[in-house]
């Protein structure tokens, strides 16, 4: 579904286009395992992010713009 656009977007832009956790093609951990919580999923992406040391992000869609929203906090 966005293959199309991620091929279009990275021959200017570096594109990297994780799942979600539970979401997507990523597995998805019994609901008693994991906490399906935006504060969790920030978490996780925040994490993500800092691993790969990227400096910028631009989301897309409104989960990742939520969570976009969440970090700013976490980042402060």
């Amino acid at each position: 579904m966005w293959q199309p656009l991620l091929e279009a977007l990275s021959s200017n832009y570096h594109v990297i286009a994780p799942d979600y956790i539970g979401f997507g093609h990523s597995s998805q951990p019994a609901a008693y395992s994991f906490n399906y919580t935006f504060d969790n999923l920030t978490a996780h992406i925040d994490q993500f992010i800092k691993i790969l040391s990227l400096n910028l992000c631009w989301c897309y869609r409104i989960m990742a713009a939520l969570l976009a929203c969440a970090l700013q906090k976490v980042s402060r």
